[in-house]
This record gives structure tokens, C-alpha cells and sequence, in this order.
């Protein structure tokens, strides 16, 4: 029924709202809001977020959130490029709108040219199996193209369960570090590393936000602070989403040197996310052995959970 619908679509929305918010992301407004754009028509926003960015920590992105949630024999490949150029055409018209911006100024201070469509398939049985219909429905979305500035071109991001439920763990193994840790000082909690790069002109930036890149990414890099033996110490962590074999940890170690995320002071925790535990076992030696140096540092590995469903604390009302 199309009163179920809208109930679960809004339904959704808090609950992706409180996803984005584990991620660091701030909201603006509230969900679910009317504003007028530049062509004088009203667009609906599900919900709105800024976050300051590691790799461009001048200037916090803004993000118009569309949030679906759908059964999967419902989806098509036609409905979601429908989708993606209705959301690219209302952000253009919200971006050079001065009643959009009257109204939130917040999302002023920001650059707005982001937007994320997060699909909820709430069918759980039938989704694996539809997974592949749907990487192949992503691959014939094309990006809308905008005449003059590049500045003026949005950037579109879909997330939908396999994302949500992967970041979702990653979350998880956070809370769970923060927690086994025991300490009420913020300073010992997990922050996500973000390298200097010369493509976007930044120091090394540490912050507990996950910006639009990293959400996508097949390993997040973080640090956090540690005592051992009553000692000080500096934990380089790595949350790893990858292949389980021993060219794939290559390669992984080959990426943390050229990050410079490989020191001889400090551990090296990697959270593994994949399954294969009965081939795992047979390399985990090996695996140990690519990161181990004469010096340093001895690799502690560890698995994050997979999730069958959203978990509760996106559920849950706050």
C-alpha cells in the first residue's frame, strides 16, 4: 500500500540519519523538509548533512541525503536512473537557490554539491540473490553531465545494504575498541587517518568523521592511543575489507608504506572483514610474517562481525 510505503520510506530516513551520525556527519534540520528552489518549484529532501572532510579540511561538505527503502522485485535498472537524475537535477536547483539558503544557512558554510542515495532492500531472503541484478543496474547509470564550471557538477554516492551493513561492523569494532579500552578521555578513542596527499594540498589529518571516500574504500586506516604495560602508545589500525589471500596482504602492506602507516613504535591492528576461515588459518602465519620487520611492528589480527540485518542501535529510537 502506498501509506505503507511512505511510512517505511520515512521510517527509513531516521534510520539512515542515525547511520550517517555514527559516521560524524551533523544534521541540519530536520528530516523530510519542502524548500524552494531556484526554478520555483518546492523539492523534498529526506535530510541534510555537513562533516568536515580529512582530505579537505578547509571547507565541510554538505550532503543532501535520498534514502529508499524498497523490496527488491519492486527495483529496477529504469527506476534508479530515474532516480539518480531526478536527485542530480533538485540538488543543481537547491545549490543557486538564495531561499534554500535564507532558510538553512548552515549548508552555506559548506560546499553542496553532494549527494547520497542510501537503498534499504528490506526483503533479506531474496537480496543476495538479487545483489548481482543490481551491480549490474549500477553500471548503467550515467552521471549527468552540467554545461560550464566543473565546480558546478554534483557528485552522486549509492549505498545500499552490502555498504550499509560493511560500515555498519566497522562501527562496531570501534565501539567495541573504545569500550575494551576503558578510557573516559576522548583522546584514546579511534580516529580515522586521513594521509597527506599533494592532490589535495593537507597535512595528515586525524578526526573520528568518515568523509564520502572513505565510506567506499577497500581499507580505512585509524590510530588511536593505548596503554601498555603502563606505557603510552600509539595503535596504527587498519579496517580491511579485502581478499583473504596471501597477494592481496601484499598488497595491503605495500599501500600502509606508502601511507606511512607502518612504524616500528607503534602496533598494527588489522580488522578483517571477509570470511574464510578455514584457508585463513593455513596463511595466517605468512600473513603475520608480510608486516613483521626486524624492528617492528608485530600485527595483531582480528575480525569484525557480519551483519544478516541493520543492527539495533540503528533500529532503535534515540
Amino acid at each position: 500500500m502506498a501509506e505503507d510505503q511512505g511510512v517505511n520510506g520515512d521510517r527509513w530516513t531516521e534510520e539512515a540519519s542515525r547511520f550517517l551520525k555514527k559516521l560524524g556527519w551533523e544534521k541540519i534540520a530536520d528530516s523530510n523538509v519542502d524548500i524552494p528552489g531556484a526554478d520555483n518549484l518546492v523539492h523534498g529532501i529526506d535530510a541534510m548533512f555537513k562533516y568536515t572532510d580529512g582530505f579537505r579540511p578547509t571547507t565541510d561538505q554538505g550532503v543532501f541525503l535520498e534514502a529508499k527503502s524498497y523490496a527488491t522485485d519492486s527495483f529496477s535498472a529504469a527506476k534508479l536512473r530515474d532516480w539518480v537524475v531526478k536527485f542530480d537535477d533538485k540538488i543543481r536547483e537547491l545549490r543557486v537557490s538564495p531561499h534554500f539558503y535564507e532558510r538553512y544557512p548552515e549548508m552555506e558554510k559548506t560546499n553542496p554539491r553532494n549527494g547520497l542515495l542510501m537503498l534499504w532492500f528490506h526483503d533479506l531472503r531474496n537480496y543476495h540473490e538479487f545483489y548481482p541484478d543490481f551491480c549490474k543496474a549500477l553500471l548503467t547509470v550515467r552521471t549527468p553531465k552540467t554545461r560550464g564550471s566543473s565546480a558546478l557538477t554534483n557528485r552522486l554516492f549509492v549505498l545500499e545494504n552490502d555498504g550499509i551493513l560493511r560500515l555498519s561492523s566497522m562501527i562496531e569494532a570501534t565501539q567495541g575498541w573504545n569500550a575494551a579500552k576503558g578510557s573516559s578521555n576522548d583522546d584514546f578513542d579511534i580516529r580515522f587517518y586521513y594521509p597527506s596527499s599533494a592532490r589535495f594540498g593537507h597535512a595528515i589529518q586525524e578526526t573520528t568523521t568518515l568523509n564520502l571516500e572513505y565510506i567506499y574504500s577497500r581499507f580505512i586506516l585509524a590510530k588511536a592511543k593505548e596503554h601498555v604495560d603502563d606505557k603510552e602508545v600509539v595503535a596504527d589500525i587498519v579496517f580491511y575489507f579485502g581478499s583473504l589471500d596471501i597477494q592481496s596482504f601484499r598488497r595491503l602492506h605495500q599501500a600502509l608504506l606508502s601511507f606511512d602507516m607502518l612504524s616500528s613504535k607503534n602496533s598494527l591492528v588489522v580488522f578483517t572483514y571477509q570470511r574464510d576461515d578455514a584457508e585463513f588459518r593455513k596463511i595466517r602465519p605468512d600473513v603475520e610474517r608480510v608486516f613483521a620487520t626486524d624492528k617492528g611492528p608485530q600485527v595483531s589480527l582480528r575480525t569484525m562481525n557480519i551483519l544478516g540485518d541493520l543492527p539495533s542501535w540503528i533500529k532503535d529510537e534515540e
